[in-house]
């Protein structure tokens, strides 16, 4: 009976010692944790440093004895450096590649407004991979005129229906408007520089076209109303 006891004290006091081993352990990754934590972490670009620091590259792409920079060949081309920018950088290239007005949102660091080619847009950066284009304030309607808010719903519905991107409408209530935009989303699967440009450049002036649908499915709809009278 007394051998018993003492087996039983001898293994309990075995799975005390590793249960306070395992605990210090736990307790040390977690001091070394909280130690990584606490140590300052240096202050990420916001979007318009990142846009200076890209104009500020290409002013500086020659060197000083006159031989070309093969860093900066080597980014348009899209090879090796490039899978490393992500969507921000990528569209920001491209804002810089073709001199577009830019204005950065104070509050939200991941909304761009620009003008290209004499429309205004936005974008919406999602992650470092997916960025939301808009081509907003296409169209607008008082909310008093109820038939013409009727026609816009349709041409939506018919653009929608099999047209590039995606069309849709948000009411204003200060302005007592109905406004349409239109809307693209756009991921960048780890693609260069280069096919980025083309990417984009085929997406913005997309826009223009899904515009001009709009339009023709709005007059369609208008004339069709008039038959009917």
């Amino acid at each position: 009976m007394i051998h018993w006891i003492w087996t039983f004290v001898f293994i309990t006091l075995i799975a005390v010692y590793f249960y306070r081993k395992k605990e210090q352990k736990r307790q040390s990754q977690k001091d070394s944790s909280a130690a990584e934590n606490s140590q300052p972490k240096p202050a990420m670009p916001t979007a318009r440093e990142r846009f200076q620091e890209i104009q500020a590259s290409e002013k500086g792409t020659d060197k000083s004895d006159g031989t070309a920079d093969n860093t900066k060949k080597t980014d348009e081309k899209g090879d090796e450096t490039a899978p490393n920018k992500t969507a921000m950088d990528l569209c920001l290239e491209f804002l810089h590649k073709y001199n577009c007005d830019v204005s950065f949102d104070e509050e939200d660091d991941s909304i761009i407004d620009f003008n290209f080619q004499g429309g205004f847009f936005r974008i919406e950066v999602w992650n470092d991979n997916v960025v939301n284009i808009l081509y907003p304030d296409i169209y607008r309607v008082t909310l008093d005129d109820y038939d013409e808010i009727s026609r816009v719903r349709k041409a939506i519905n018919e653009f929608n229906s099999y047209q590039f991107g995606t069309m849709f409408y948000t009411i204003n209530k200060e302005t007592n408007s109905l406004r349409v935009h239109s809307r693209h989303i756009c991921n960048f699967p780890g693609i260069g520089v280069e096919q980025s440009n083309i990417m984009l450049y085929s997406t913005l002036s997309a826009f223009f076209e899904s515009r001009f649908r709009f339009f023709h499915f709005l007059n369609r709809v208008t004339e069709e109303e008039k038959k009917q009278k």
